[in-house]
């Protein structure tokens, strides 16, 4: 396989953090970025016996978790000076977060990418109906299908790499290119996670969500940021976190590797206590069409590393672009 070595562009350093490009592999078919118009709200609407003050509150509720997810102009790549793409017509990039970790994780990376593509972060474990890393993979693809009539970038981190891997392996039609950060196709290697998902039921998901955000920076969020996202994850449902877990505990993709054609960037934190860079590179050598970019960060380089992150992005999008 061939080896490529992106250049380090200006503006790589953001919050200290730098990035490398670390392995490569023979580019695959370009695939179209124009998008068709979107559909993807998931709000339901106020019905007959619903009162105001239960209508207000999903709908406050619902505001927290997708506030971030704004479509502003982008300015246009044509050339023409003054010229401005309409938000259905950019490049459009599919977020999964991690167990607990609430859709807002992505603000960062999504206003980096403004001007290269629009990211939307989706909400699995509030929004979905069934939490088996199967399930939600059909799921994922069913919001694919209705929003956007091209190829996507898909990006997952940490469970949400799982979906993502499995959304790959069943629909590769969906995607243009796959972004996996910190994530891997098991668990072994994640201590005992039958206690984790013991601890759920016994000592709450907001109890849970404290330990996930403990590990999953190198530099912990300001106080206020971290209240948001505590308060996304204590109201996850515990039926969704338990479940989910479980699944990703049961599941090994690592045969369906081979078989992923899309091109993928991996991103790994070398910071990770759990995933370790060595687990990466793994990972990356066995896919067919892979790059691994490893980065001064901790669980989750999306946040901690926004600028780095979307260099990555934004290479895979002119990798793929026709």
């Amino acid at each position: 396989m061939s080896v490529h070595r992106p250049s380090r562009p200006t503006g790589m350093r953001r919050r200290g953090c730098r990035i490398s490009a670390d392995k490569g592999a023979s580019h695959g078919s370009p695939r179209s970025s124009a998008l068709g118009p979107a559909a993807w709200s998931s709000g339901r609407r106020r019905g007959p016996g619903r009162g105001r003050q239960e209508w207000v509150a999903e709908v406050t509720d619902r505001a927290m978790h997708r506030a971030y997810n704004t479509e502003p102009c982008v300015p246009s790549t044509s050339g023409d000076a003054g010229k401005w793409m309409t938000p259905s017509t950019a490049p459009l990039a599919i977020a999964l977060p991690g167990t607990f970790c609430a859709p807002a994780i992505f603000d960062g990376l999504g206003h980096a990418l403004a001007g290269h593509c629009r990211l939307r972060a989706l909400s699995w474990m509030t929004d979905a109906d069934a939490y088996r890393i199967g399930s939600l993979a059909e799921w994922v693809a069913g919001r694919i299908r209705a929003g956007s009539d091209e190829p996507v970038v898909l990006i997952g981190h940490s469970t949400g790499g799982a979906i993502g891997l499995q959304t790959a392996a069943r629909h590769p039609e969906l995607l243009r290119g796959l972004v996996l950060i910190n994530t891997g196709p098991h668990m072994r290697g994640h201590g005992d996670v039958d206690t984790l998902i013991d601890a759920i039921t016994t000592d709450g998901v907001e109890a849970m969500t404290r330990r996930v955000l403990r590990r999953s920076f190198k530099v912990p969020p300001p106080a206020a940021e971290l209240e948001r996202f505590l308060a996304y994850g204590s109201a996850v449902p515990t039926r969704a976190a338990v479940e989910a877990l479980t699944s990703q505990r049961d599941t090994d993709l690592t045969a369906a590797l081979p078989t992923i054609h899309v091109p993928v960037a991996v991103v790994h934190g070398r910071h990770d206590p759990v995933r370790t860079t060595a687990d990466a590179a793994a990972m990356t050598q066995t896919f067919p069409n892979a790059t691994l970019h490893t980065v001064d960060a901790g669980h989750s380089p999306m946040y901690e590393c926004p600028d780095a992150v979307r260099t990555v992005v934004v290479e895979l999008l002119t990798r793929t672009a026709r």
